[in-house]
């Protein structure tokens, strides 16, 4: 039997199951198109897209994640002469509290106030005023930034 031959017979086969089917229409009464509710499978990922579960975050900062760095600029070292007071770059999560605790038991020194400012860069800059039993210039020599 060739190809031609067997194609022959399936068209004859189709032709005896019976007569052509019309489709019906729904017929629309309403301008507005409703989608239809479809089949909403849940996902099954390949991988995991989340990035903190590969980087999870901190929940609590350590004294040396949030005191970053001392500012060294004209304007800090004048408020280390003039005021008492050391500028640091801190993390941009900390909060004043955490900042003094931080700063206290890093130099075992007590501050007295603490004033935070968001910088235009994102950074956030920690004015920390010392008391009066510790001077801001020998402790910045300590630390050496002078």
């Amino acid at each position: 039997m060739c190809i031609r031959d067997s194609r022959k017979a399936k068209v004859k086969g189709a032709g005896a199951k019976g007569a052509v089917r019309r489709r019906s229409y729904l017929i629309r009464t309403k301008p507005r198109f409703y989608r239809p509710h479809t089949l909403r499978l849940r996902r099954a990922p390949k991988y995991e897209r989340n990035t903190r579960s590969i980087n999870p975050v901190k929940g609590q900062l350590d004294k040396y994640s949030i005191l970053i760095h001392p500012l060294s600029t004209e304007k800090a070292m004048g408020k280390m002469e003039n005021e008492n007071t050391l500028v640091y770059i801190v993390s941009q999560r900390a909060t004043k509290p955490q900042i003094r605790e931080a700063f206290r038991e890093v130099h075992k020194v007590e501050p007295r106030k603490v004033n935070t400012l968001l910088r235009t860069d994102g950074k956030k800059k920690a004015y920390i005023r010392l008391g009066p039993d510790a001077e801001a210039l020998t402790l910045a020599n300590k630390i050496g930034l002078i």
